[in-house]
């Protein structure tokens, strides 16, 4: 999703995503399919960071906008919102 998302993204922003992609994944849980491309990264970026990605992913939405790989971004929308609402609890 990480890569996907990059995708949605201007620069500088599009390559802070993108660095959270390097290193080693983390373990898949044993329910979790799929190969490299399905791979889970810690991410580390800041609250500031995450909504702006927010921001452009939620409007790529309302616009119908596609990734390369995904056909719909509610997903995407899902994801975010999640990561923000964490950062926004550790405030």
């Amino acid at each position: 999703m990480l890569v996907e998302t990059a995708s949605l993204l201007d620069e500088p922003l599009r390559s802070v995503v993108l660095a959270n992609c390097q290193g080693t994944p983390l373990a898949k849980p044993a329910d979790h399919k799929g190969g490299v491309d399905t791979d889970m990264f810690e991410v580390a970026l800041s609250a500031d960071e995450v909504g702006n990605v927010l921001s452009v992913v939620e409007a790529a939405a309302r616009r119908g906008m596609r990734t390369p790989r995904s056909a719909r971004l509610g997903g995407f929308v899902a994801a975010w919102r999640e990561l923000k609402q964490w950062h926004d609890a550790q405030v």
